[in-house]
């Protein structure tokens, strides 16, 4: 996976995170706007990182997490639609992972759009378990499932 590197988002790379984000979601991306008031609780309450192909961002991935002691949110992790499947995700996930054990987070939670069954197998295998719905989160009929990692399950994700 060497083709690939990891490194924290900067300001010059909203433009290419808002173009990614319209290709890959059709239904109701975020505007740049919300990519940028994510962005500017860095580092703060929030970490982003992008995924670099021979210097083109090709992935990006977020958390929130607020404080030490309270649960972390994965954001999003987000990845060009051509390039899916290829072990990116896997790589930001593991990222976003190791940033919230380092803010001392208990456990991750995350939102995932039931059917995209090629995320939620990879939240699975990062031991990742599903706690509830919450219906109609990405729109009409688009349901999400929460899914809950606890901190003391993070070596599984190496």
């Amino acid at each position: 996976m060497s083709e690939y590197l990891l490194r924290q988002m900067n300001g010059a790379d909203l433009d290419s995170v808002y173009q990614i984000e319209r290709d890959v979601y059709h239904i109701d991306p975020w505007s740049k706007e919300q990519i940028a008031s994510e962005f500017a609780g860095v580092p703060d309450t929030r970490y982003y990182i992008v995924a670099e192909k021979e210097g083109k961002i090709v992935g990006y991935g977020g958390l929130f997490s607020p404080s030490r002691g309270v649960e972390a949110d994965v954001q999003t992790v987000t990845v060009t639609t051509e390039l899916q499947g290829k072990g990116i995700g896997r790589l930001l996930l593991v990222d976003l992972i190791n940033e919230a054990v380092r803010r001392a987070a208990p456990a991750i939670l995350l939102e995932v759009r039931v059917g995209n069954d090629s995320a939620i197998h990879l939240y699975r295998s990062c031991g990742f378990v599903e706690i509830a719905q919450r219906p109609n989160y990405y729109g009409r009929d688009l349901h999400a499932l929460v899914m809950r990692k606890p901190i003391s399950d993070i070596a599984e994700a190496q």
